[in-house]
């Protein structure tokens, strides 16, 4: 599937006059002519399906590309609002004020009906991955695998699904399929972003390098999260004392830490890699070898 992410055009809340702030804002003249520049670009470009937030800029944005593409219909899909930030609910029919072609609340493939006041708690704007998780995985019910689908909503949620797309290559089982994620999502942001391509060429080895080791393995090593705890605790210790009198007083409190973190991670419960899966790294450990037996020479030697 490839996934054509789009930002509507400017609104009012995009200019300097903060008086004209307001919690669901409409395009700027600036703004309307972007969304029709954005409509004439995709004009020429086959697609199959057009999705929007409900927001008011970004179903003007999305009318734009559905009257250039013989009125398509868009498919409102309420969890793609902005991050952050409450917003007053949109009934369907203002919103076919905006965008004639929107379909009504609940027709968007399956995807639930929400009714007017469609039922996203909006404290779900500040847990953002997990609703672009969720936008992706509702995207891939909704059409097939060969499908090109637009996707029409705000600056701060857009990067949540580029990042959601990017980790899509980490829920894969396989090396191969890891690799092959990463180069679908490569050529999709290439294609509207040529120097990302090139970022996600340069970091490909070292970001994926944790799949070349067992499976048990990737979540503790493909991110930097453990390490990060364990900082996180070395600063937390440290604040209680403030300011140390010497250097070596810094290393004896850091070194207690570590030391710890390596106990644990060595002997308790939460082993930072576990035993089992530590020897599929060497499938010919020595210590699974049979012990020579001691013989009467030797015994003799060690005694003398």
């Amino acid at each position: 599937m490839e996934l054509i992410i789009a930002r509507h055009g400017e609104s009012v809340n995009n200019q300097p006059d903060a008086s004209l702030y307001t919690t669901d804002p409409d395009l700027t003249p600036r703004g309307l002519l972007q969304a029709r520049l954005l409509g004439e670009r995709i004009a020429g470009i086959k697609i199959d399906a057009l999705l929007s937030s409900p927001l008011i800029r970004a179903l003007r944005t999305a009318n734009e590309i559905s009257v250039r593409k013989e009125n398509m219909p868009v498919h409102i899909l309420h969890e793609m609002v902005e991050v952050g930030t409450e917003y007053a609910v949109l009934k369907h029919a203002d919103a076919l004020k905006i965008c004639p072609n929107a379909l009504p609340y609940g027709e968007t493939s399956g995807v639930g009906d929400y009714g007017d006041n469609y039922g996203l708690d909006f404290r779900e704007a500040y847990y953002n991955i997990g609703r672009a998780y969720r936008v992706i995985s509702r995207v891939r019910q909704m059409f097939s695998q060969d499908s090109t689908v637009v996707l029409v909503a705000h600056g701060a949620f857009n990067q949540r699904l580029i990042a959601a797309a990017l980790r899509t290559a980490f829920a894969q089982p396989t090396p191969q399929a890891i690799s092959q994620a990463w180069d679908q999502v490569r050529d999709q942001l290439a294609a509207l972003a040529p120097k990302a391509g090139i970022l996600m060429d340069d970091a490909k080895a070292e970001v994926l390098a944790f799949s070349v080791f067992p499976q048990p393995h990737w979540p503790k090593i493909w991110s930097n999260n453990p390490l990060e705890r364990v900082n996180k605790e070395i600063k937390r210790r440290s604040r209680v004392i403030g300011i140390f009198p010497n250097e070596q007083a810094a290393t004896r409190l850091i070194g207690a830490i570590l030391a710890d973190t390596h106990d644990e991670w060595q002997a308790a419960d939460r082993r930072y890699l576990s035993e089992e899966s530590m020897a599929t790294l060497n499938p010919h450990n020595r210590y699974d070898q049979p012990v020579a037996a001691i013989t009467g020479s030797d015994q003799h030697t060690q005694d003398s």
